[in-house]
């Protein structure tokens, strides 16, 4: 498996105001909620 990918849901909900969420690979991505920042590697 390669890199995974992360989606904070703050992007989502702005993506959201333009374009359906849905329209969004969410199967590829890790969804973060508001109050988390990204994992240290």
């Amino acid at each position: 498996m390669g890199m995974p990918l992360y989606l904070p849901t703050v992007l989502a909900s702005e993506f959201g105001i333009k374009q359906a969420v849905i329209d969004l690979p969410l199967h590829n991505f890790k969804v973060l909620p508001f109050n988390r920042s990204l994992p240290s590697s």
